[in-house]
């Protein structure tokens, strides 16, 4: 193995393991309400969990119809990870828990992302990228080299 082979493989795996290497922090959240709001519904409410692995983080805003009326639920928390069926997989496992009660996804408001604290805001993102820049940036070394 040449000197530049060896450099990118030890950058992929440096990369790898500081990407993977602590459990992933989370806003968690439960805030209902009875009228629409914008986003952020759980601005000040919202507190930090560490999440158990393997986790990503959830944000996703239901709207509840039941005798009482509509109300909507915005909720921030750890999920475990599902392959890119978090959300649908999150509001199936809602409606299974209350099965008389009416859920969708409010304007289809749920995403997931992996980043430290990355739901605050109810925004996806990932932290992947970076990790898979790296890789990249690494192989053309490794090709070059």
């Amino acid at each position: 193995m040449s000197f530049g082979q060896y450099l990118a493989f030890t950058c992929a795996v440096v990369v790898s393991v500081l990407h993977t290497g602590a459990s992933l922090e989370c806003y968690t959240c439960n805030a209902t309400f009875v009228t629409e709001r914008g986003d952020d519904a759980c601005k000040n409410l919202q507190t930090v969990t560490k999440c158990t692995d393997p986790a990503v983080c959830l944000s996703a805003v239901l709207v509840i119809e039941d005798a009482a009326g509509k109300k909507y639920n915005e909720i921030k928390s750890c999920n475990i990870q599902q392959g890119g069926k978090e959300c649908e997989l999150f509001l199936k496992n809602m409606q299974n828990m209350y099965p008389a009660t009416k859920m969708s996804l409010y304007k289809n408001k749920c995403s997931v992302c992996d980043k430290e604290k990355c739901n605050e805001n109810s925004k996806a993102s990932t932290a992947f990228v970076p990790s898979l820049l790296a890789f990249a940036v690494s192989f053309v070394l490794y090709k070059l080299i």
